[in-house]
């Protein structure tokens, strides 16, 4: 009798653990704007009862694994944060279920709107505004300085060795300054264009969005860890790129514990 029982058991055991992996099965589903019924792209969701997370694409669609109680945590910039709890229905059935997110709106500070009576004045109440910059328009800044003093220290060179005994030495094309300030722009134009692009798809907001920081100085020391290359930033897709993020933040929690 007991040797009945123990052949029984294992296969007792195998048949109530076939229902529990049945029931866990890969949703995808979608997160569209409650109100304007559009999707919501980059929104975070958590399952909070695995401790996973991923975000929708561009149209709001999102795959993940859920089983039956699961609670589901949903947030995106500019609404309010849901919880969904995964029921039967979520599971059985075969259409994409549909979640959404109640917009937020967010009060700002009066402005005062005012007309210069010239375009002279206009200029000028331009120049005395007090604008804040961040750390890294000061670092911006001073690397400018340093640049354009190395840049004059080695034009004054080129000119100081450029004769000697009335004996041309080099054989540089000498631009006006007018031109050397026209090639400056250029170059400047071309550098900011690449900056502006990177900093379309890799920028303080969205590092706030994936990661939760929100003290200012620890998301610029996180960029900075990141260390991101400007062509691989520019070249990768943006859903791609948050999960590069996400990898380099769990590398930075690592490291800082």
């Amino acid at each position: 009798m007991a040797e009945r029982h123990l052949l029984i058991l294992p296969a007792l055991l195998y048949m109530l653990c076939i229902p529990c992996e049945a029931q866990q099965r890969k949703v995808t589903g979608r997160v569209i704007d409650a109100g304007m019924k559009i999707p919501v792209a980059f929104a975070h969701i958590q399952n909070y009862s695995r401790r996973v997370s991923t975000f929708t694409d561009t149209t709001g669609y999102f795959s993940m694994e859920i089983s039956p109680g699961d609670t589901l945590v949903l947030s995106a910039v500019g609404y309010f944060y849901s919880k969904v709890i995964a029921g039967d229905s979520l599971l059985a059935s075969d259409a994409i279920p549909v979640l959404t997110l109640r917009p937020r709106s967010y009060d700002i500070a009066e402005a005062y709107i005012y007309l210069p009576r010239s375009y002279e004045q206009f200029k000028q109440s331009v120049r005395d505004l007090d604008m804040q910059s961040t750390r890294i328009d000061t670092l911006r800044g001073e690397l400018r300085a340093v640049s354009r003093s190395e840049s004059v220290a080695a034009y004054e060179e080129f000119l100081a060795n450029r004769r000697k005994d009335g004996i041309t030495l080099l054989s540089v094309p000498i631009r006006t300054r007018d031109e050397r300030e026209r090639l400056e722009l250029r170059r400047i134009l071309d550098n900011r264009q690449k900056q502006d692009k990177v900093y379309e798809k890799f920028n303080p907001g969205i590092v706030r969005m994936v990661t939760g920081l929100t003290d200012e100085d620890e998301i610029i020391a996180f960029m900075i860890f990141c260390d991101f290359d400007e062509d691989y930033v520019i070249g990768e897709s943006q859903i791609n790129l948050i999960e590069k993020i996400e990898e380099k933040f769990r590398e930075y929690r690592k490291k800082n514990k």
